[in-house]
């Protein structure tokens, strides 16, 4: 028997019993691949054993016909079983799922084949490894190409429903993704890359945003509604308002693993919803501290609105702002003065500290601070006229980082 003949006989018979192939192949997944054993038998039988067959009549008919099958037809059922399976549905199962069939179905043909037959079947390994080449890369971009797909729906129902609390859509109007629901309240997290890796050191938006999304969804034991950007995003953690304090403090050791995802340090700045209607109010609060913390050019932190507070106030505009600011107008061309003044406040008043930071000796400290004093009428070394010059030094930086960006 010639070895491209060989096939014809032995697949016809193939084809003619598969129903009862296709039954054991579905059986032995049924009990060895973890996605299918959670199935129903009727899921099984309707949808899963018509997939086992459509593939194996395509895979032995090309065999027999010397001719190679559609890739996208191929697909076709590996699409459907996905579509039932859902997310359950792991590559390795996949994977597993056609090691199983193929193998089953290569057991059957040495099982019926003749004496005959089995010495031309040295002349098949060829055309058969490569069938099974073409179906193993057919299945690995369907499976990719269909979670693609599934995350990007189901990355946008959720979406979705954040931009609707952001927005303050009322709770009974809004659409929940499947496995969602509207919590009792939130705690909003704002969030910004200070300076981000440059291009071509970090993995792409798209994988990094999905790594963020499931970071904080394990973090947090539960869906994370997230609306992200190039640069950061906003992230609403289900509470309740008892438990609000305990998502801010998990979101603060949060803070490195966020920024070995993203490649950058990052500014956060959280803010309490007690109900779903105060969520526009808690991110309005949220950005501005973020806001307030990156023009200060605060380090990487989770801020609330008590830890910059009177920053939040001197940074609102209004007539005691801008007489504020204008307290240090004689300092703006010392740039000595300004330099020094700022070193006290950093040192907390510890003047020898601020003068080993300036690198300069303590009487030269002495004597500009005297200067501060003298152009400002405003004396650092009284209480009340370091707290002015502290807090008009903060609204002049806001100003500054205001203006130049």
């Amino acid at each position: 028997m010639r070895t491209e003949t060989w096939p014809t006989a032995v697949v016809e018979r193939l084809l003619s019993e598969l129903p009862g192939l296709s039954a054991q192949i579905v059986a032995r997944l049924a009990r060895d691949v973890p996605s299918f054993q959670m199935l129903p038998d009727d899921v099984l039988q309707m949808e899963i054993r018509p997939a086992v067959d459509e593939n194996l009549t395509m895979v032995f008919q090309a065999l027999r016909d010397s001719s190679e099958f559609s890739l996208e037809h191929l697909g076709d059922p590996l699409r459907r079983v996905m579509y039932r399976v859902e997310e359950n549905l792991s590559f390795a199962d996949v994977l597993q799922a056609y090691f199983i069939g193929s193998r089953m179905a290569w057991d059957w043909v040495l099982e019926h084949a003749n004496p005959d037959d089995r010495v031309a079947l040295h002349g098949l390994v060829a055309p058969m490894t490569k069938q099974m080449e073409r179906m193993f890369v057919t299945a690995a971009r369907v499976y990719f190409e269909e979670q693609e797909q599934l995350h990007s729906e189901v990355g946008q129902a959720r979406r979705d429903l954040a931009a609707a609390l952001l927005a303050g859509e009322a709770a009974e109007e809004l659409e929940t993704p499947a496995g969602v629901r509207v919590a009792e309240g939130y705690v909003v997290c704002a969030w910004h890359v200070a300076r981000p890796s440059p291009p071509g050191t970090v993995r792409s938006t798209l994988v990094r945003r999905r790594r963020v999304r499931g970071a904080f969804d394990d973090k947090f034991d539960t869906t994370v509604l997230t609306v992200l950007d190039e640069r950061g995003g906003t992230a609403l953690v289900p509470t309740v308002p008892e438990h609000a304090g305990d998502v801010v403090a998990t979101l603060r050791g949060f803070l490195d693993e966020l920024t070995g995802i993203v490649g950058g340090p990052v500014v956060a700045a959280a803010a309490v919803a007690p109900s779903v209607g105060e969520v526009p109010d808690a991110a309005r609060e949220a950005r501005e501290v973020l806001r307030v913390a990156l023009l200060l050019e605060r380090p990487p932190e989770v801020y609330v609105l008590d830890d910059l507070v009177l920053e939040v106030q001197l940074a609102r505009p209004g007539v005691a702002n801008d007489r504020l600011v204008q307290r240090l107008a004689p300092l703006r061309s010392r740039h000595e003065l300004l330099t020094t003044l700022r070193a006290v406040i950093e040192a907390k008043d510890n003047r020898r500290k601020a003068a080993s930071a300036l690198h300069v000796h303590p009487n030269t400290l002495a004597y500009r601070l005297r200067r501060i004093a003298e152009v400002t009428g405003l004396d650092p070394a009284d209480s009340e006229g370091m707290r002015v010059l502290s807090a008009a030094l903060t609204a002049h930086d806001l100003r500054d980082a205001t203006s130049s960006g």
